[in-house]
């Protein structure tokens, strides 16, 4: 469980940067 929920941690943190990334040209916020 607790290793689980680390992982999903770091993959949401993962996709919140590459969305970030890819939605800089668009300007939209991606929660």
């Amino acid at each position: 469980m607790i290793i689980n929920m680390s992982i999903i941690k770091l993959i949401i943190c993962i996709i919140n940067k590459v969305t970030n990334l890819s939605n800089i040209n668009n300007k939209q916020i991606i929660i």
